[in-house]
């Protein structure tokens, strides 16, 4: 893991890159630059992020634009981003969003990085929302990656959460793979949010949050604008005018069908999820560590799934804190046995602890 020394000699050095296209002003309200300032390059950019970065650690800001994923949920007219009926412009919305418990949405970090081929990233939930309730579910940056970050956020708690634009809600830390690939191209084809930026989206002005395996954005909105051509040539505005009519007669028959087709969507989810368990993919959840009066360390173990499949050694730990009981280290340790493989977490003081304390911790398993 990247220290910060360690990042802002990769920013020097070109290997990492951090841009931001949504700026605070001095009222507290938020302004959306036409072009996105660099670090490093930019004044504003460089003083964001250096307000950012703790150790070995970069916050996460949350962008002006978020998706409850509840399909029932409405969105009034004036909080809505163009014509998405249930995309929400944080912009608008000057008391933020609340998140009902047990409900999520999906956002975009305010912050845009690109990372060259030797450079992986982490992202994991800021431990200070745990005590709402507040979860960002782990996920991971590829090498080679080049675009914003895609959140997913959930209300895990017993009381409705209220959200923000700039709100610091997830940690992305930065670990060097000097072996890996430099082929960027299968990471743009991996990926339908690579290369998207603010700009992109406040010019097309399209759902930035695509159902994954779809197509892409600025494909879909080339389509469309390709059958209106379509239309115009071989079919003429009256036969247009004939189409609107009939659509209207049909409303009834495409809202039963949309229910059906919501209700395929969710199976659909649940069984990538499924899926992506039972293949190893990352695992991830919060744990409370004990340390009792005069000792230094606490340690817990997790049992995890005995579906899951790891990579025994190979498998990349990781666990972070943010504990305010002076200087903690934590370090996570993956055992294998018999009945499943064990994730034992460690976390130890620089001092005999005065009090019972405990420490909420982060942890992460990448297979």
């Amino acid at each position: 893991m990247l220290s910060d020394n360690a990042i802002k000699q990769a920013i020097q050095e070109g290997r990492l890159a951090v841009t931001y296209s949504n700026v605070p002003q001095d009222d507290g309200t938020w302004k959306t630059l036409s072009k996105a300032i660099k670090v490093n390059v930019d004044d504003d950019a460089s003083r964001m992020f250096q307000e950012a970065l703790t150790r070995s650690r970069l916050a996460l800001s949350l962008g002006p634009l978020l998706k409850p994923l509840v399909t029932s949920a409405r969105v009034k007219r004036s909080l809505r981003f163009a014509n998405c009926k249930q995309v929400i412009d944080l912009r608008r919305a000057t008391n933020g969003w609340l998140i009902s418990p047990g409900a999520s949405v999906v956002a975009f970090a305010n912050e845009y990085v690109e990372l060259s081929g030797d450079l992986v990233g982490f992202i994991v939930s800021r431990v200070s929302n745990l005590n709402s309730g507040l979860v960002v579910t782990a996920s991971y940056l590829d090498s080679c990656w080049h675009g914003l970050i895609k959140l997913h956020l959930v209300n895990l708690g017993g009381r409705a959460v209220r959200v923000r634009m700039g709100d610091e809600v997830a940690r992305l830390f930065f670990s060097a793979t000097p072996d890996a690939s430099q082929d960027d191209y299968s990471v743009a084809q991996q990926g339908i949010h690579y290369g998207l930026t603010w700009q992109k989206i406040f010019a097309d002005r399209f759902d930035p949050f695509p159902k994954s395996g779809g197509d892409g954005p600025a494909f879909r909105t080339a389509r469309l604008r390709n059958t209106n051509e379509l239309l115009k040539d071989w079919v003429g505005y009256g036969a247009v005018a004939v189409l609107v009519a009939s659509i209207g007669l049909g409303g009834r028959l495409y809202f039963e069908a949309r229910e059906s087709l919501d209700l395929t969507d969710q199976v659909d989810d649940l069984v990538a999820r499924t899926g992506e368990l039972e293949h190893g993919r990352a695992l991830s959840g919060a744990e409370t560590i004990e340390i009792t009066s005069g000792s230094r360390t606490g340690t817990v173990r997790i049992d995890l799934d005995p579906a899951t499949v790891t990579q025994g050694d190979r498998s990349f730990v990781f666990a972070t804190s943010d504990a305010a009981a002076g200087d903690t280290s934590v370090t996570a340790e993956l055992r294998q046995s018999s009945g499943g493989d064990v994730l034992v977490l460690s976390a130890t003081l620089a001092d005999p602890a005065p009090r019972d304390l405990t420490v909420v911790t982060d942890w992460m398993v990448v297979p």
